[in-house]
């Protein structure tokens, strides 16, 4: 039940800095999000792996790759929605 709120938790804050990401004038919120990605892909990319055990790599790869486009989906699911706010005039 822990594993789920934590992995539930998240999503959620991925979800939330993407969204800050592309609501920001500045790009400094989306540069900090690319560099993040640049650090791992550097410490997998210039190591020797086995057969045998780039396919462990390969799904979870996958696998965190759905779930970023599943964010992304949601982010611009709710940017799409149109904000009514409550005045009448």
């Amino acid at each position: 039940l822990g594993y789920c709120f934590v992995h539930s938790m998240m999503h959620l804050l991925r979800m939330l800095l993407l969204h800050v990401a592309i609501n920001t004038s500045s790009s400094a919120v989306f540069l900090i999000i690319a560099t993040n990605n640049f650090g791992e892909i550097k410490s997998t990319v210039f190591k020797q792996y086995k057969k045998e055990s780039l396919f462990p790599i390969i799904t979870s790869d996958i696998v965190e790759r759905f779930y970023l486009l599943a964010d992304i989906i949601f982010v611009l699911a709710r940017l799409s929605i149109p904000q009514h706010r409550g005045t009448k005039s």
